[in-house]
């Protein structure tokens, strides 16, 4: 058996490295690290876990809530009501009140969406539309309005001045009457004194026809029994009809117009048998006194004289 050349002498002496020690020159490795493997050492494909991890990505867990729009719903429907009551007369001043109420919501409604705290900016802006046309609409029609009250008002009180001054003349015209028969009666007249009186009124009759009559009431009923009643008359019209028992027959004015309101005139025995003879349709003078005007009832006359 060969034994091994002793070292020389000042050489160093080599000795082998033990189990778990590394060779001279290289760092030592760790008691507890494991030896790297490699899987394409076996054949197997490297699986890259990066390219399959899937991200994932946060979500709220509720969705975001939308702002509310309640006051432009508000202005809006206001608004709308506002417009829809400005054409009516009188009950208008309401829709300006709610027109102004309508304008403030909107302004309020459009600077809240225009800061995102609230929606409905289309709602806001209809309802100040609408809210300026309902004011403006209800001051139009409360001038036209008015103005149409004065027209009546002042057509009117024309009327009842016409009125009035036909009864004055009236009035004058019966005191010259009177004063006419007393005159008469002073001088030593043959005939009575109520006679001569009740002639000299039958004699100063104011002439008219029924058509007159009929016209001057449907224009203006208070007028027309102002004028006429109680005074003598001789009106002049075409026989509507006779009464069966002999208290009354009826004119009427142009057989052409139609109408509903008639003169009346009453007559007692002494005319029967000069009404007896008439036929409809015949013109007829009759001269008597106004005892009633109605506008439903026409003209009531008593007849003192048939011609």
């Amino acid at each position: 058996m060969t034994q091994p050349n002793p070292p020389s002498f000042g050489a160093p002496q080599y000795e082998p490295p033990q189990y778990g020690q590394a060779p001279a020159g290289q760092p030592a490795a760790s008691p507890y690290e494991q030896p790297e493997t490699s899987q394409a050492s076996y054949g197997q494909p490297q699986f890259d876990q990066s390219q399959h991890q899937q991200q994932y990505v946060p979500q709220p867990p509720y969705p975001p809530q939308r702002p509310g729009s309640g006051m432009a719903i508000a202005a809006f429907v206001i608004g709308l009501v506002a417009f829809l009551l400005a054409w009516i007369p009188i009950i208008n001043v309401v829709s300006i009140v709610g027109g102004i109420v309508a304008v403030v919501l909107g302004v309020i409604a459009i600077r809240k969406a225009s800061r995102g705290e609230a929606g409905g900016k289309g709602l806001s802006i209809a309802a100040l539309v609408l809210a300026a046309l309902a004011i403006i609409g209800s001051i139009l029609m409360n001038m036209v309005f008015g103005a149409l009250v004065n027209e009546v008002d002042k057509s009117v009180q024309g009327e009842l001045e016409s009125a009035s001054a036909a009864i004055e003349e009236d009035v004058a015209a019966g005191e010259a009457l009177e004063n006419d028969a007393a005159d008469a009666e002073v001088g030593g007249t043959t005939d009575a004194p109520g006679l001569s009186q009740e002639t000299d009124v039958v004699e100063a009759a104011l002439a008219v026809s029924a058509q007159q009559l009929i016209d001057d009431l449907d224009a203006n009923a208070l007028a027309a029994a102002n004028k006429y009643e109680g005074q003598w008359v001789t009106v002049t019209g075409t026989l509507s009809n006779i009464d069966a028992s002999g208290d009354y027959f009826s004119l009427t004015g142009s057989q052409d117009d139609f109408s509903f309101t008639n003169v009346q005139i009453f007559i007692d025995e002494s005319h029967l048998d000069t009404v007896a003879a008439f036929t409809s349709g015949q013109e007829v003078t009759v001269t008597g006194k106004v005892t009633g005007v109605g506008e439903i009832l026409g003209y009531s006359i008593d007849a003192d004289t048939i011609g």
